[in-house]
């Protein structure tokens, strides 16, 4: 197979083939084919001849797609004088606007080079007709390459085959080519429509900055006239125009002093941070040297330490702000619990619960362990002591608990009738309120008196506490048992006989009345507290006077707040219950305990033995009393003491009399001989 440039021969040469039959076409003679030049005809008549030729189907399609070829634009295998290099640039970009909007509609056949043929002087289309091949031709081929010396045939063994040649590859390179640079020259387009764009938008924002600038200095100075047509209206004084200037002045030059001082400081920490920079930077030359100095296992050891000492530093910092979390939240539940009395006496019950819970644990493990008689004996006193203590102690917290719970009833109570306050009309409401207002001045009338009552009921208790004390050290001498109720008067104990109390269980017992003083003030304060808690609720009360559209959300606040002190009435009760539970497991051990002492012989011996003990002791202070008595009868030192101290004091006066008659005998003398001068 031959395969020659477009160059080499005219489309016409083709080697002389036989002429085939058609049914739907007419027996036409064509020209000789030969290969001489001489012997062509001219281009009129072989384009008139190669009109007249009978149409094959290759010939129908491309027929169909010539006079949309015709339009394209010109390639470099046909460049005439009106080719395209001498189009202004909105034409080629107009040109490469209709190449593409065609070539989705454009054909494979259209795409061909045979679909395009220029001459070289006028650069017109030309029809080139295609007709069947011959016998010596290639069988199957659908298409033609211009200018090539083998034309399209259609063959009739090997069907939907192609064969082309370089040209035609060279034809799709050049249209692409072509494609490219028309769109490389709309881009060109876009991108000095953009950059002039750009160009206009910095000019616009410059020039919009420098009105911005002036319209500023003309509000400032729009201002100012504004401030002088004020004071020219206002007839101002001078003298008060003149006082502001020097403020301003002052305040000037405050700022500008400032302005300097923070410069000043900026400039002295630039200049620290540059002195602490080439210190960093000497240090780290030092400690790059003594690393190079270093031996493999010390620097692997630095290493190390100092992955270490980086994963410490991490975790130090996570702890710092772990802490920092901790203590922000700790700092929130203390205000927390500080505006709540509620959350407060929660927190006190919980630790007199903790309490209960690790002294029962440690009777549970007294009693548990295995002691001797003498063993169980002290730890039975001590603990038939703590005992008492302790039922004192939650005979107290009994008697608050009730108290705190009778108090949670009436505020329930008040809340309740605050809500059909609400819930009611404003007449009703208005008088309730009235009524509460009524109350609340009442018992702010009342308050002194009912403190001063209180306090005076304290001091009553207090006198009362002293005077059993009084008589608690008094009998201490006369009474045995083996165990004191040191927390108050118990008097069937007394009555057993119980063992003499001693200055340090005196002591216990004043630093204990001294907390229950602490405790009585600090209900005094939460008492304060609550009436505080009580103003500030009167004031949301007559705030929310006028807020009755808001009554389903007061409803659904009141019944919130009702099922929480319900919540905590009844877990305050389970408490109460588990501490009355609780006492009644430690009165029975203690009365167990009672009756094991009782039945216990050598308790008997040991009050015996006791009581005489206290007997010796009381003999033996009667005597010390006699004899300090009988020596301060007859101790003579302290007389003899205060004798000589009034002798001395006597001496003084004397000699003081004595120098004051002279001084006024020398200033008589010294006057009348004055007068006899005269």
């Amino acid at each position: 197979m031959d395969f020659r440039s477009p160059s080499s021969r005219p489309p016409s040469a083709r080697p002389p083939t036989r002429q085939q039959q058609r049914p739907e076409t007419a027996n036409v003679r064509r020209p000789k084919t030969a290969g001489r030049n001489s012997e062509r005809p001219p281009l009129s008549q072989q384009f008139q001849i190669m009109a007249n030729r009978p149409k094959s189907r290759i010939g129908l399609t491309s027929e169909a797609i010539d006079d949309s070829a015709v339009q394209r634009p010109m390639t470099g295998m046909a460049r005439g004088g009106d080719g395209i290099g001498t189009k202004s640039p909105s034409e080629l970009a107009a040109d490469s606007l209709r190449s593409a909007s065609r070539r989705g509609l454009r054909s494979a056949a259209s795409r061909q080079p045979n679909a395009l043929l220029r001459t070289a002087g006028g650069g017109k289309a030309v029809n080139q007709q295609q007709r069947p091949i011959t016998q010596q031709g290639i069988s199957g081929a659908d298409k033609a390459v211009p200018g090539s010396r083998m034309a399209s045939r259609m063959g009739t063994v090997m069907r939907g085959r192609t064969v082309v040649d370089k040209s035609y590859f060279i034809g799709l390179l050049n249209n692409q080519l072509n494609a490219l640079e028309n769109e490389v020259v709309s881009l060109g387009f876009e991108l000095e429509k953009a950059e002039k764009g750009k160009e206009n938008l910095l000019a616009y924002e410059q020039r919009a900055e420098e009105q911005a600038n002036e319209l500023k200095q003309l509000q400032g100075t729009l201002a100012d006239y504004n401030t002088i047509i004020d004071r020219q209206n206002t007839d101002s004084n001078l003298r008060a125009l003149e006082g502001e200037i020097v403020e301003a002045n002052r305040t000037n030059q405050e700022m500008v002093d400032r302005v300097e001082k923070t410069f000043r400081e900026r400039k002295q920490k630039e200049e620290t941070a540059s002195e602490l920079e080439e210190r960093i930077g000497r240090i780290k030359a030092e400690n790059a040297t003594k690393m190079n100095e270093m031996g493999n296992e010390l620097e692997e050891e630095f290493g190390r330490v100092t992955s270490e000492a980086e994963q410490l530093a991490d975790q130090l910092a996570k702890r710092q702000a772990q802490l920092a979390e901790i203590g922000r939240r700790k700092e929130q539940l203390d205000m927390a619990l500080a505006n709540s009395p509620l959350k407060q006496q929660t927190m006190m019950l919980e630790e007199q619960l903790q309490e209960l819970r690790e002294r029962r644990a440690a009777i549970v493990s007294e009693l548990n362990a295995e002691e001797t008689p003498e063993a169980q004996r002290d730890h039975f006193a001590q603990r038939i002591q703590r005992d008492n203590e302790e039922i004192a102690q939650m005979q107290t917290q009994l008697q608050e608990t009730k108290e705190r719970m009778a108090q949670a009833q009436e505020e329930l109570q008040e809340m309740q009738n605050e809500f059909e306050l609400l819930a009611g009309g404003k007449s009703d409401k208005f008088r309730e309120l009235k009524g509460r207002e009524q109350q609340m001045d009442t018992f702010l009338e009342n308050f002194d008196l009912s403190k001063s009552q209180r306090e005076e009921h304290i001091g009553a208790i207090s006198a009362q506490i002293v005077r059993q004390l009084q008589l608690i050290s008094l009998n201490c001498r006369h009474l045995e048992l083996a165990v004191a109720n040191v927390s108050g008067l118990d008097e069937s104990v007394l009555a057993m006989g119980s063992a003499g109390v001693s200055a340090a269980e005196l002591q216990q017992l004043h630093l204990r009345l001294q907390e229950e003083l602490i405790s009585l003030d600090q209900h005094q304060t939460l008492l304060s507290n609550e009436f505080d808690s009580m103003r500030s609720k009167q004031t949301q009360i007559e705030a929310e006077l006028g807020k009755m559209a808001n009554l389903e959300m007061v409803k659904a606040e009141f019944g919130a707040k009702g099922r929480e002190l319900e919540a905590k009435k009844g877990q305050i009760e389970e408490e109460l219950l588990r501490t009355e539970t609780e006492l009644a497991v430690l009165r029975e051990q203690r009365e167990t305990a009672e009756k094991r002492t009782e039945k216990n012989a050598q308790m008997a011996k040991l009050r015996q033995m006791k009581q005489t003990v206290d007997e010796l002791e009381e003999e033996k202070a009667a005597t010390e009393e006699q004899t300090k008595e009988q020596m301060a009868k007859y101790d003579f030192e302290s007389a003899k003491q205060k004798t000589l101290q009034k002798r001395t004091e006597f001496n003084e006066m004397l000699t003081n009399g004595a120098t004051n008659s002279s001084s006024s005998s020398s200033n008589n003398n010294n006057n009348s001989r004055t007068k006899n001068a005269k």
